[in-house]
């Protein structure tokens, strides 16, 4: 690279070969020689910064120092280049040699530790370096065209942004991650050892977007991003042995766990298994103390669930559209549409004397808008949406004519086009073309365009928005865990954990912003369904329900610390590294500093063992709240369900149709409006179950026909299991009881009022 400025080749005192490179962007010539350290006891060391006194850190960030020596003006002359420039001009490479020099550690010089020494040369200079993942805290996150990413997509995106990417080559190993967790519609038996949930789970862009009371879009910072995925999964990110880790140590406890490896464009390369990681007592010494994290009463988190953000333009700003773009998956069958609104500026010339082009007309566009398999169109004058591929929506400008007695003869003239659509019927993705076919005259008719007339047309403020038909308020919904005994007993602790509140989670309701969707065993995105578990094991919960469970899982009991120095192994140490010390126990890296002269690191290690005996009871509350970014608030109670010691919410909002035909309950269905016809209809129950202490209204508006209120399968109603029939203006509640002899029993049925 010629923009190495400076270069040593240096061997510890271990033995270990390094390369450190110093990188100025703005250089252009042959490495000069870099001088390591002012005696042998120097070198360079690198301090990892996890959260103090916790079992998990979301992100680890580390920074670099290399001890050099000024020993010419050159060399000065460079410090004073470092201190006078622009951020991301310097960075620090350094190598680790094995047949050949890897990269083992890359980051971003720091102009602000730079001192010097007020005395003559030669003297000791301490270079100052980061990773880069803290300064994403001064960074928007700048997602991808699509509306939706997957989560190695976010991390992918993230890491290109902190701005060291460039140290890896197209093929090199960029990213490992190590998850374990899996929606139950993401494999049939059980998980590919290749498949990662993190690359077929995505959440929408919208997500993480905030808008503000002037309805101005404001992005999460790059590093709000990393932390709320790095949480959302229980996993830890961190710069070691030359490529970024992902990993969630509570499931490199007590088996392996599958290590997925990417190159930094986000492709694929292979699954490796996490023994590698593993470091025995044998191959190391330590010398240090130890201590005791307490067990945790409970862990909680809280998942701020926003409304469908309609102000998104699908579209990128172009001035024209004629090559078609894709606009991400969009909602359908719920009643949205799509709003179109844009300008089209039509220039036309005619040098012909007199004017050949003498004409009043129109310009016909065509315009393709397609979301899944279906096709919106307003040929032969009925709008509707068909799965005819070859089906348009004609665009018409205003009726126009080259001004009369001019040669040349030209108008320039713009016209506004703008519809909304009929309800989406399905959701898919969405394409989108807009293209010029013809001049028609006032009979429709196409017209010829005669030699020496040129024209042409150019977009402008094309705008294609989702319109949300039932935008639900936005909220919060509480997942908390509780750590209990064997005797389900809640432990006696005063230690809570509070994780950041969370963009994304399980529903609650279709189209909230946050919502998680999986690709399916039928490669289609489909919202999760909330069924999560450790190795694709079943007895599945919402994801943040599984988060909060396995935080106390990890710490049911006093968690045991170690604090002190490791040395002695035989190949590099890397914070990755999971030691096993004596009896088995294995322990994480927490934080500490490697000193990469004598192969040590000082730091502290926290033991990963984890008990899922005694499940912890797991709460899932929606709460209604108006947040500061989101519209009006709305009345939204909600109801508990405990189901095998798990607690879930369902919102008590009512249907926003009135029921006409067979419809089986779901969530959000609260409170049943049924008008049935003189064939009346079937409103199902919901699943026994997974609703226990649910109560549903049940309201017959019609004044002269009846329903049938039919249990899910075999499950009783009242003790009994067959249907029963709702009477013309009849109201019903039904409560699920939990009780087995009972099951489903009507509370109140009345007239309605």
């Amino acid at each position: 690279m010629a923009d190495i400025r400076y270069r040593a080749d240096w061997k510890s005192i271990d033995g270990f070969e390094y390369r450190v490179d110093i990188i100025d962007v703005d250089y252009d010539g042959s490495p000069n020689n870099l001088e390591i350290g002012m005696d042998s006891l120097d070198g360079f060391s690198i301090t990892y910064s996890g959260e103090d006194n916790k079992r998990f850190s979301p992100v680890i960030s580390s920074e670099c120092v290399v001890s050099c020596v000024a020993d010419n003006t050159a060399f000065e002359s460079f410090i004073d280049d470092i201190v006078q420039a622009q951020e991301q001009r310097f960075y620090i490479a350094i190598y680790l040699k094995d047949t050949t020099y890897k990269l083992f550690w890359a980051g971003l010089i720091l102009q602000d530790l730079i001192q010097i020494e007020d005395i003559a040369l030669p003297y000791k200079f301490s270079l100052h370096a980061t990773d880069g993942l803290g300064l994403l805290k001064d960074v928007d996150y700048d997602g991808t065209a699509d509306d939706f990413e997957t989560f190695i997509e976010y991390l992918i995106n993230i890491l290109t942004q902190s701005g060291i990417n460039r140290f890896w080559e197209t093929d090199d190993l960029f990213l490992k991650t190590g998850v374990d967790w899996y929606e139950d519609d993401q494999f049939t038996s059980s998980p590919a050892n290749s498949l990662d949930p993190l690359a077929v789970s995505r959440v929408s862009n919208s997500a993480y977007i905030k808008i503000d009371k002037y309805n101005n879009e404001i992005n999460e910072t790059a590093w709000n991003v990393l932390q709320d995925i790095c949480i959302k999964w229980h996993a830890t990110l961190i710069l070691s042995n030359g490529s970024f880790s992902f990993l969630q140590t509570n499931n490199l406890y007590p088996s392996t766990l599958n290590i997925r490896n990417y190159k930094k464009d986000g492709t694929y390369i292979d699954t490796s298994a996490s023994e590698s990681l593993l470091v025995l007592e044998t191959a190391f010494k330590k010398q240090g103390s130890w201590s005791y994290l307490p067990a945790l009463a409970s862990a909680e988190i809280t998942y701020n669930f926003k409304q469908a953000i309609n102000l998104n333009n699908f579209l990128p700003e172009q001035t024209n559209y004629e090559t078609a773009v894709g606009f991400g998956n969009v909602a359908g069958g719920g009643g949205s549409t799509v709003l179109f609104n844009g300008n089209v500026r039509c220039t036309l010339k005619d040098t012909n004397n007199p004017t050949a082009f003498d004409e009043f007309h129109q310009w016909k566009f065509h315009m393709r808008l397609q979301i899944g398999s279906y096709y919106y169109t307003n040929q032969n004058g009925i709008e509707q949406w068909t799965t005819n591929s070859s089906a348009r929506y004609v665009v018409l400008s205003d009726v126009y004519h080259l001004p009369f007695g001019v040669s040349p003869a030209e108008y320039i003239n713009t016209f506004v086009t703008s519809f909304e659509t009929l309800p989406i019927l399905y959701s898919g993705a969405g394409t989108f073309e807009f293209d010029f076919i013809e001049f028609i005259d006032m009979n429709g008719e196409t017209l010829s365009v005669p030699a020496n007339v040129t024209y042409s047309y150019t977009c402008q403020n094309f705008n294609l928005t989702y319109n949300e038909t039932f935008l639900l308020d936005p909220g919060e919904k509480r997942h908390r865990a509780t750590n209990r005994n064997a005797s389900n007993v809640a432990v006696k602790s005063s230690e809570e954990l509070t994780f950041k509140n969370t963009f994304t989670g399980d529903g609650p309701f279709t189209y909230s912003c946050g919502l998680i969707e999986i690709l399916n065993t039928s490669a289609n995105w489909e919202n999760s369904n909330g069924e999560w578990s450790i190795g694709g094991a079943y007895n599945g919960k919402q994801i943040n329900s599984l988060l909060v469970a396995e935080a106390v899982a990890a710490q049911k009991i006093p968690v045991k610390f170690y604090n002190g120095m490791v040395s002695g192994i035989s190949t590099v140490i890397n914070p990755t590294d999971v030691l096993v010390f004596s009896g088995g126990n294995k322990y994480a890296f927490k934080n500490g500093t490697f000193n990469a002269n004598f192969n040590t690191c000082e730091g502290g290690w926290v033991n990963i063992s984890v008990d899922r005996n005694n499940n912890p009871v797991v709460e899932d509350d929606t709460i209604d709240k108006n947040l500061p970014d989101r519209g009006i608030k709305n009345s939204v109670n909600f109801l508990r369900e405990e189901v095998d010691g798990i607690k879930k919410t369902t919102s008590s909002l009512g249907n926003k149709a009135i029921i006409t035909g067979n419809h089986t309950i779901g969530d959000g269905d609260n409170i049943i409006y049924c008008n049935p016809g003189i064939a009346g209809l079937t409103i199902t129950l919901p699943n026994y179950d997974q609703t226990q202490n649910q109560i549903i209204k049940i309201i017959n508006i019609s004044s002269s026909n009846s329903l049938t209120i039919d249990p899910d399968g075999s499950n009783d109603i009242n003790g009994g299991s067959s249907s029963f029939t709702l009477s013309a203006a009849d109201v019903v509640e039904i409560h699920n009881t939990g009780i087995n002899d009972i099951k489903w029993a009507t509370i109140i049925k009345t007239d309605r009022i």
